[in-house]
């Protein structure tokens, strides 16, 4: 009896052994297959993840190509609006400047035919003296002999310190502020604003109309002074030749409309 009892626990405890393995491998395949479904699942999520990012990332780029593009494209729309701007302004320029150097050698032409007239009315003993506030020295490269410059002239320079002459071309010729050997400025023979008129000029000019016959006033508006009130030094007939009205029309023996220039160029000398 005992024999058979042994067997059946044996066979017994033989099928739990087998059961207990068969469930562990059971578990086991089944943790395998969760753990394998989990993975894939892992991969898949990762893959899309990676996938979303590359296709942001696509994109990312894409906007920022079209931004750059965008930028790239403004930019040279205001660089060529700008460019164009400069020319234009550089057309503009060039055309204020073409204009002001026609008016000054229309200018400059005029005060020449002025001067020349002045010198030739001289020459013919016409014209005793020239008062001029021009400072460019132009009547006397006409020929006139007497003129009296009272703001004086660019053509003379003088030392400050030594009062050394220097010419026009020397004084060109020095870099900087010009300054002579003994270390002193360099300035102009010029009456600078404050400064007083030159004595000697002033006193030739008062006689100079205080012995007219007839003094011919042109080209000044007469609001400058001194010099507008050496004409109070004349009793001789005043013509007056301007283009624009001045205060002392009314006192002038004969006012005359326009460009002196233009006026005595039609006078014949004889």
């Amino acid at each position: 009896m005992l024999p058979y009892i042994l067997t059946g626990v044996i066979c017994f405890v033989v099928a739990a052994v087998l059961f207990f393995v068969v469930g562990v491998q059971y578990r086991k395949k089944v943790a395998e297959k969760e753990i394998s479904s989990a993975e894939e699942e892992a991969k898949r999520i990762i893959n899309e993840s990676i996938k979303s990012a590359e296709s942001k990332k696509r994109e990312a780029l894409v906007e920022a190509k079209e931004e750059i593009l965008q930028a790239r494209n403004e930019y040279e729309r205001e660089v060529k609006e700008r460019r164009a701007d400069l020319q234009k302004q550089e057309r503009r320029l060039q055309q204020k400047e073409e204009t002001l150097d026609r008016k000054t050698d229309n200018i400059e032409k005029k005060e020449e035919t002025l001067s020349r007239k002045l010198a030739e009315l001289e020459a013919a003993g016409r014209l005793t003296a020239v008062i001029t506030q021009n400072i460019d020295g132009l009547h006397q490269m006409a020929g006139s002999r007497i003129v009296y410059e009272l703001h004086g002239s660019t053509l003379r320079n003088f030392c400050m310190k030594c009062g050394k002459f220097y010419a026009k071309e020397e004084l060109l010729a020095l870099p900087g502020v010009p300054r002579c050997s003994c270390g002193g400025i360099i300035k102009p023979d010029v009456v600078l604003y404050e400064e007083a008129l030159d004595g000697d000029t002033v006193d030739g000019a008062v006689r100079a109309l205080s012995a007219a016959d007839l003094v011919i006033v042109g080209g000044t508006s007469l609001v400058v002074y001194p010099a507008a009130g050496l004409l109070d030094y004349t009793h001789a007939p005043v013509v007056l030749i301007n283009k624009s009205a001045t205060a002392y029309d009314g006192r002038a023996a004969l006012v005359i409309a326009g460009p002196i220039g233009e006026v005595l160029s039609r006078i014949t000398v004889r």
